[in-house]
Formats: structure tokens, sequence, C-alpha cells
């Protein structure tokens, strides 16, 4: 759960809240959720639990990392207090002071609808994806703006083109679409897009999208247990 979220955790402190995951705990489901503002994860699952109330906590990633290291297949009991939250393995725990303030309601930005709906094979979308980037990765900062790793992407027929320019020249790749929806072209960091698909073990994946800057769902085709939402950049 924790590796499927941990990319979107903010990288600088401008806001501390954003460098923790968030875990909701409500009718033994816990959701984990990350966001830095460009991205958000959502991971939920149901877990063995015993009576509480509903309940929130932002456990800093420098601790979840920790836990990371209990050995795989050990049970973990998670205890999630009103300053602190510990994780109890068999051999190890793992004790943590929570990061205090408001974060944001995931709900409020996770579209409820979408016009188009793209159903790609995962592997051959990522393999595309990464060949792309190579090419985006050594694009040049122009106009004092950096455009590093963005690649765009647009359905041609039952084709998703993806192309990218860069110092070096440009790429274009298509892989195999099954559409709902008009034509669109819509611009996304490649980073972002490979991370999703890195975590995403169902045999296909599915784009949820409305327009060319407003964000896109990302998740995995045959589940219903994880997602991401990406913001677009301008093209």
């Amino acid at each position: 759960m924790v590796g499927s979220v941990k990319f979107a955790v903010a990288s600088h402190d401008w806001n501390v809240i954003l460098t923790g995951i968030r875990m909701e705990f409500e009718g033994g489901v816990l959701r984990l959720v990350a966001t830095d503002t460009h991205r958000l994860a959502v991971r939920t699952a149901r877990i063995d639990s015993g009576a509480g109330e509903p309940t929130a906590a932002i456990v800093p990633l420098k601790a979840i990392q920790l836990v990371q290291k209990i050995p795989a297949g050990e049970t973990i009991t998670l205890q999630l207090g009103q300053h602190r939250a510990a994780f109890l393995g068999e051999n190890a725990a793992v004790y943590t002071q929570l990061i205090e303030g408001y974060y944001p309601n995931c709900q409020r930005v996770i579209p409820q609808e979408y016009t188009r709906r793209w159903v790609l094979m995962t592997q051959d979308f990522r393999n595309a994806l990464r060949r792309a980037c190579l090419i985006a990765k050594n694009n040049s900062t122009i106009d004092h703006k950096t455009y590093t790793s963005k690649v765009y992407l647009r359905a041609d027929g039952e084709k998703l083109v993806i192309s990218a320019r860069g110092d070096v020249g440009e790429a274009t790749e298509r892989v195999d679409l099954v559409r709902e929806g008009d034509d669109l072209e819509i611009a996304f960091n490649a980073e972002y897009l490979l991370d999703v698909l890195k975590v995403v073990k169902s045999g296909c994946v599915v784009l949820e999208l409305t327009e060319a800057l407003r964000p896109a769902v990302v998740k995995p085709a045959e589940l219903d247990d994880y997602l991401c939402v990406i913001m677009p950049m301008a093209k």
C-alpha cells in the first residue's frame, strides 16, 4: 500500500503537511493518501481491526520508510493516537510523532465524471513512455521554463500516439488503445505517469479524462482499490 502512494509525497518542506502520508481508518477500511499538489495517489484495503472510532493521522514519510524495513511477511499492528503512532511488528517496532495540521480533502480533488476514457495495456504503455521519456529528458529550458520529461498523448483512432521533443530530436510511439469519447491531445510529465505504471499490477490501465487542462485519473482496469489523479501540463 505504501509503495503505491509514497511517490506522490511532497519532496520539499514548503508545506510540511504534504511531507507525510495521510492514513484514514473507518469501518475496517484503511485508506492511504499522498499528494504534492501536482498529483494525488489513493490506496484502500480492508484490514483486520479491533473496535474503534473512525480516525485519521498524517504519518511522516521517514517513519513509513522505517516500517518498510520490517521483514516482509510479518504482521504489523498499527496504533494511531492523537499525537503519536506505533507500528508494532513481531520483532521490531517503529514509533513516531504525527504531523499535525489540515490535510487537503482528497475527495474534492478526484474528478467524479469524465468525457473520455482510454484503456491501454500497462506494459506496452509503460515501455513506450520510457522510450519517449529518453528524448523528453534532453529538453532544454525554453523561455525560462523547463519542460523536462514532457510528453504529449493523442488519441488517433484505435491508437494512442505518444510524442516528445528534445534537444536531440523527436520521438513518436504508438500503442493500441480502446477508447470512449472524442479525440484529445493532452500533455503530462512522463515521470508522473511512469510512477503510477510502476505500481499498477493490473494488465490494463485506464485513463479517465475531460479536457486538456483538467486533471486525469489513472487507475488499474480490473481493480477498484487504487487511483492516481495527475495534473496535465500546458501544451
